[in-house]
C-alpha cells in the first residue's frame, strides 16, 4: 500500500501539474481512491498515465472511462456505455457508407474513435451491433464491400483470438451473448471455443439479417 501511494504521489506531482478536477478510481480489489487531474489534458491519456503507474491490471473510472494495461482481460459484464456506443455507430456507418479513398483521408479520425473503444469485449461489442437495426444493416453492408471488411475484421479476430488466450471467451459469456441477440447458443459455442471467427460472422449474418430498406447501405 505504501507503494501504491508513492506512486500516487508521483503521479500527481509530475505528470499533473495545475490539477483541479476529481476522478474516483476502483482498483481491481475493489477500492475506491480518488485524485484530481488537469482537466484540460484529454481523459483518455490521463487514464492510460493512472493505468501505468498503478499496474498493469485493469482500473474502472466512475466517469465511465476504462483502461484495459497490457495483462489485462477486456470485462465482458461491463455494459457498453452511449458513448461507447456513438462511436460505435461512427466506426460502422462510415465503414458502410463511405468510398476507399473518403475513408483513407478519414483513417486517422477512426483509429482515435478505434482506440477509444479498444477496452470493449469482442462479444459486448457485437452484441451492441447485432441489437441495433442500422448497426446491423451496416454491418451487412461492410461484409458485401471485400476490402473494408478485411480492414475491418482482420483486427476484430486478433482481439478474439487474444481473449481466447486468456480464457475470456467463455462459454458462460457465449451463452449470454446468445440469448440478449436471440440466436442458438448451440450455433455459436463451438464457432467460439474452436475460434471460427469467420463462421461465428457468418452465423450472425444468417441468424440476424438486416431489417427495413436493404439498399440503405448499398454501395
Amino acid at each position: 500500500m505504501a507503494q501504491f501511494f508513492c506512486s500516487l504521489m508521483a503521479f500527481l506531482l509530475i505528470c499533473l501539474p495545475g490539477i483541479s478536477e476529481e476522478v474516483i478510481v476502483r482498483a481491481p480489489s475493489g477500492d475506491y481512491f480518488s485524485i484530481e487531474i488537469d482537466p484540460t489534458q484529454p481523459f483518455h491519456e490521463v487514464a492510460e498515465q493512472i493505468g501505468h503507474t498503478f499496474s498493469s491490471e485493469g482500473y474502472v473510472f466512475d466517469c465511465g472511462a476504462h483502461y484495459c494495461g497490457p495483462n489485462s482481460s477486456r470485462e465482458y459484464w461491463r455494459e457498453v456505455t452511449s458513448k461507447e456506443k456513438e462511436d460505435i455507430r461512427y466506426i460502422l456507418t462510415t465503414l458502410a457508407t463511405n468510398g476507399w479513398v473518403d475513408l483513407m483521408n478519414k483513417q486517422s479520425a477512426l483509429e482515435k474513435v478505434g482506440d477509444r473503444i479498444d477496452h470493449l469485449h469482442p462479444l459486448r461489442f457485437l452484441m451492441t451491433v447485432f441489437t441495433d437495426e442500422e448497426l446491423k444493416g451496416c454491418v451487412h453492408a461492410i461484409r458485401d464491400r471485400n476490402r473494408i471488411w478485411k480492414e475491418f475484421f482482420g483486427p476484430m479476430t486478433k482481439t478474439m483470438d487474444g481473449e481466447s488466450d486468456r480464457n475470456n471467451m467463455k462459454k458462460e459469456f457465449v451463452q449470454d451473448f446468445a440469448k440478449k441477440v436471440r440466436v442458438d447458443a448451440h450455433l455459436l459455442i463451438p464457432q467460439v471455443q474452436s475460434r471460427q471467427w469467420n463462421e461465428l460472422m457468418d452465423t450472425l449474418l444468417k441468424q440476424l439479417p438486416r431489417q427495413g430498406n436493404p439498399e440503405r447501405y448499398g454501395q
